[in-house]
């Protein structure tokens, strides 16, 4: 998903790209907002990796369905961005929040899902 030296993953290929044609826009009347979230599921709990340990609410985050947005995650924050170098700031932030439990196979391994979003209005 994010990759690391020469093997860029998706996310950081996919996040330049995007503000690489948001640069080519010449229409004044055309804007942007670009947004990120990061969410990890573990231990069948979902947390805000985009803010700080102590401030996350106790039992997490829920999935909720609505008409109008769909599927989404109450209080997940959605935080704007308006360069590449910003995404990979809140992804840094993001994996430094990640829970780690470590395995037999890996002593950092991380033991849960972990979902970056990037929204493009």
């Amino acid at each position: 998903m994010i990759g690391y030296g020469a093997n860029r993953g998706i996310v950081p290929i996919s996040s330049e790209e995007i503000f690489n044609r948001i640069s080519l826009n010449d229409n004044p009347n055309l804007t942007y907002e670009v947004t990120v979230s990061m969410l990890e599921i573990y231990n069948e709990r979902i947390q805000d990796l985009l803010i700080p340990t102590d401030s996350r609410p106790t039992g997490g985050l829920r999935v909720r369905e609505s008409k109008i947005v769909g599927v989404f995650v109450e209080g997940l924050t959605k935080h704007p961005v308006s360069s590449y170098a910003e995404v990979e700031q809140m992804m840094d932030i993001g994996n430094t929040n990640r829970s780690i439990g470590s395995t037999k196979m890996n002593a950092t391994s991380s033991r849960a899902h972990t979902i970056f979003t990037i929204e493009l209005r």
